[in-house]
C-alpha cells in the first residue's frame, strides 16, 4: 500500500469513530430527557402575568410564553421551536392549557420536542412562582 492510500485510510477511522462517538453522545444526552420528572405545579403560587420560558438539548430549542390569570395558565405561545422532525409535539401546548398540567402524554414521533415543550413550560412556571 501507498503512504498516501494508508494516510487516506487512517483519517478516515478517526472520522468514522468521530462521528459514532458524537452520535452516541447526542442520543444519550437526548434519551436522558426522557428521565425528567416535572416537579408538581403549584397554580396558588403563580403571580399573574407573562412568563418566558426556554429549554435546549441540541438539536432542539424552545422558547415559549406562557401566560397566567387567576392562578390558571390562559395562554401557552410558542416563539421559537427549531426542530429536526419534531413539529408534532407543538399540539402538546393545547393538552398542557386543556389539563393545566404538565402531567400530559407526549407526542408519539415527537418524543424529544414534547419534552422540551414541557420543559420549556416548566420553566416559565418556576419564574411565575418567584
Amino acid at each position: 500500500m501507498s503512504r498516501k492510500f494508508k494516510y487516506f485510510l487512517m483519517v478516515l477511522v478517526v472520522l468514522v469513530l468521530a462521528l459514532f462517538l458524537g452520535y452516541q453522545k447526542l442520543n444519550a444526552d437526548l434519551e436522558g430527557l426522557k428521565d425528567n420528572g416535572f416537579e408538581t405545579l403549584k397554580p396558588n403560587e403563580w403571580k399573574e402575568g407573562s412568563y418566558l420560558g426556554e429549554a435546549n438539548q441540541f438539536p432542539i430549542k424552545v422558547k415559549v410564553e406562557v401566560s397566567i390569570e387567576s392562578n390558571r395558565i390562559t395562554d401557552i405561545t410558542l416563539i421559537e421551536h427549531q426542530t429536526g422532525e419534531g413539529q408534532g409535539a407543538e399540539a402538546i401546548l393545547d393538552d398542557v392549557l386543556s389539563a393545566q398540567s404538565l402531567d400530559v402524554d407526549v407526542i408519539t414521533g415527537a418524543t424529544y420536542s414534547s419534552i422540551l415543550i414541557l420543559e420549556a413550560i416548566e420553566d416559565a412556571l418556576e419564574k411565575a412562582n418567584e
